[in-house]
């Protein structure tokens, strides 16, 4: 096989981990948030703009991230560290998401409620606290699938 072949067969490879990390990562979480949408009554009458479909993107786009950064981890802890600080910046992104989100009827709405630039960082305490309280049983789902198929989405470097 030809260097070339071997260096196309590599970027296939870890463009699949990559592409299933961040299914895996993004389907767990955005199944676990339709299902708290549905069980908590505040948010059953929500539109999937909200929850669901902000977590998913979120996710979604830390996850590309955090695969690039898991694969050069070795320490378990470090890779726990790195999906924890993951969990909480998406938890920042999502309150800034509901703090823009609020009161977005109308242009005319939105522009009376969103005057100062705090405006846009006022829900990011509620999300990281009610993110940590609601959120920690997908974080925990997150870690085990991650660590479960570490081997094949995000192998450890070889040490050296």
């Amino acid at each position: 096989m030809t260097d070339r072949a071997t260096a196309l067969d590599r970027t296939l490879l870890e463009l699949g981990r990559l592409v299933a990390f961040v299914a895996i990562n993004a389907g767990i979480v955005g199944a676990v948030s339709w299902a708290m949408c549905e069980a908590l009554p505040p948010l059953r009458d929500e539109s999937l703009g909200l929850v669901v479909a902000p977590m998913v993107v979120i996710t979604g786009l830390g996850s590309v991230v955090l695969h690039r950064v898991v694969r050069r981890l070795r320490s378990r802890a470090a890779r726990a560290l790195a999906l924890y600080v993951a969990f909480v910046a998406a938890l920042v992104v999502f309150g800034v998401h509901l703090s823009i989100y609020e009161g977005s009827g109308s242009p005319e709405q939105w522009a009376r409620l969103h005057t100062h630039w705090t405006d846009f960082v006022d829900l990011i305490p509620a999300s990281l606290l009610f993110g940590h309280f609601l959120g920690a049983p997908v974080l925990v789902l997150v870690g085990a699938a991650d660590k479960l198929l570490s081997r094949w989405l995000t192998p450890r470097p070889a040490r050296g």
